[in-house]
């Protein structure tokens, strides 16, 4: 996530300091981060991901037990442009 505070949760001084730090970012500098995230959103959407996920377990490198699973898949009908 390309333009993210990057911290640790489990870190409580970490996570004060990143909030810290977002408030105090000049306005400039947040409207630039909260663009790039949202172009990132909107470029790797849910269909994306189920895309490289199927186009990744119809790879015929892959061994054969996750072939076997994506021609399972693939036979139900199963596609990640599928759209409700």
């Amino acid at each position: 996530m390309d333009g993210a505070l990057i911290v640790n949760p489990y870190d409580p001084d970490a996570m004060a300091d990143a909030i810290h730090t977002a408030l105090r970012l000049p306005l400039s500098d947040r409207q630039n981060r909260h663009a790039r995230l949202l172009n990132n959103l909107h470029r790797y959407d849910c269909h994306w991901w189920a895309d490289s996920f199927l186009a990744l377990l119809m790879d015929e490198s892959q061994p054969e037990s996750v072939q076997l699973c994506s021609r399972h898949l693939s036979g139900a009908g199963i596609s990640g442009r599928l759209r409700y």
